[in-house]
Order: structure tokens, then sequence, then C-alpha cells
């Protein structure tokens, strides 16, 4: 079964605008692979829309992982498997949501987020430039798998190496 990090829960509707990288902090309890990337997209989004989802590390911004891209669904769950990227530390992770326009929900107002102002279709810019924004827990979870003989490494590439993972 994978580990799962970030909220799984949907709330109020928040609007994401055009050409903006979006995302809330989460923590990565453990060293793992990241699998995928769930967004929930508000009922009233119309769907339709290109969107692509990815990680980056909060200690230093760096791009850690990215999907493919995906389209949103009005009022459901939409899962993106990664593509690129998905060694993971257990550290603190920005969940980014990067669109064309669309609507998803607000869950909470007790966590962090930030944007960066980027043209939708670039390269996933790395580090990240993120402006911190607000309070705002976007409906943004991460699966990641955990390789067998990664507890006792000492360092996370070198866990997943022993692992046959990387």
């Amino acid at each position: 079964m994978p580990g799962i990090f970030g909220n799984q829960a949907t709330g109020d509707l928040f609007n994401l605008s055009k050409d903006y990288c979006m995302g809330s902090l989460y923590t990565c309890p453990e060293v793992g692979v990241a699998e995928s990337i769930s967004v929930f997209f508000h009922a009233t989004a119309g769907g339709g829309k290109n969107f692509k989802a990815g990680l980056y590390k909060k200690s230093d911004k760096s791009w850690v992982a990215n999907t493919g891209v995906g389209v949103s669904v009005a009022g459901t769950w939409v899962t993106l498997d990664i593509t690129d990227g998905g060694v993971l530390e257990a550290t603190d992770y920005f969940i980014v949501v990067w669109l064309e326009e669309a609507e998803v929900t607000c869950d909470t107002y007790d966590g962090t987020s930030a944007y960066d102002s980027e043209v939708y279709g670039n390269p996933w810019p790395n580090p990240w430039d993120e402006t911190a924004w607000g309070t705002n827990e976007f409906p943004f979870y991460c699966t990641y798998s955990v390789p067998s003989g990664a507890a006792p490494m000492s360092s996370p590439a070198a866990a997943l190496i022993g692992a046959g993972v990387v």
C-alpha cells in the first residue's frame, strides 16, 4: 500500500489563475519514490482545462518531480502519474499545480501556500521562485512507495539505490 502526504479533503471554492504555479506545503514522513499527484477540482470548474502537477523541496526550492499533462474534471479528483523525478526525503515539500485556468477548492486556511508566476507550458522552473502567499491548504496529495531496505540506509539516495529503485 502506498504512502500518502498532502490534503485529501475538499473544501470551499478557490480560483487558481492562468499562468500561476500554486501550491501548499506538506510533509513527507519518510524516504520514498513519488508515484502520483491528485488534485480536486471544484464543481463549478467547468472542466476541460489542461494542468500538470509537481513537487518542490521547501528547504532549497529545488524541483523534485512532475506529472504529465492532465485535464481538469469538475467536481472530482484527478490523479496524474509522476513522469519525471520522484526521489523523496522525509522533509517538507510544496505540492504544486500549474494550470491553464480552473477552479480548485481550498480546504482550510491553516496551511502554508505559495505561488510562482510562470507561463503555462514552459519547462518547470528550478529553483521555484515562490512567493509566500497565505494560509490556503489546497486539496492536493502525493502517493509514494517505500522501497524495501530503505529504512536502514543512511541517506535517501543511498536507500533508493540500495533498494534497486534508482
